[in-house]
């Protein structure tokens, strides 16, 4: 039987596999500053040349508001990473997060974007498996490694 989200389970399956198809033939769709190389050899016109990883992945964060009244206003997030890196680190350079740190627990996320958890409303952080089902983290964002293709979910919450 398919969930409630099935035509979004299909689409980032759908896209994934597009995605990972077109970094097989060498096409990348997503190039960031930090993947540009500005050649200032005097032999060739200077140029920006995206540099090619040995390992690209693919971060997609989707965002949900279940509380009325209180809409999610912004896009998913497509982010592509060539090296290891936390979910935090990820979500922390395009998204503005305030919370607080538990040490090896991780950070805890209480507010993404101006929109903060209260007595009533909380984040709800969980990832998607390679057997299609999301799962809620135990872990805070700074504790969850990212070293492949990976696909998370906010959802903000009543706690009722």
């Amino acid at each position: 039987m398919l969930g409630k989200y099935w035509l979004i389970q299909v689409f980032i399956i759908s896209t994934l596999l597009i995605y990972s198809l077109l970094l097989t033939a060498g096409i990348s769709l997503i190039i960031t500053n930090s993947e540009i190389n500005f050649s200032n050899n005097s032999s060739t016109r200077n140029q920006a040349e995206p540099l090619l990883a040995d390992s690209l992945s693919l971060v997609i964060i989707i965002f949900d508001s279940k509380v009325d009244g209180k809409p999610i206003t912004w896009d998913t997030v497509l982010v592509e990473i060539n090296q290891t890196k936390t979910l935090f680190e990820v979500m922390n350079s395009s998204l503005n997060l305030s919370g607080s740190s538990f040490g090896s627990l991780g950070f805890l996320v209480e507010g993404i974007n101006g929109l903060h958890q209260d007595s009533t409303n909380f984040w709800l952080f969980e990832y998607y498996t390679a057997e299609q089902k999301w799962i809620s983290s135990s872990f805070g964002v700074s504790s969850f490694i990212i070293n492949s293709d990976s696909i998370f979910r906010w959802i903000y919450q009543s706690v009722n």
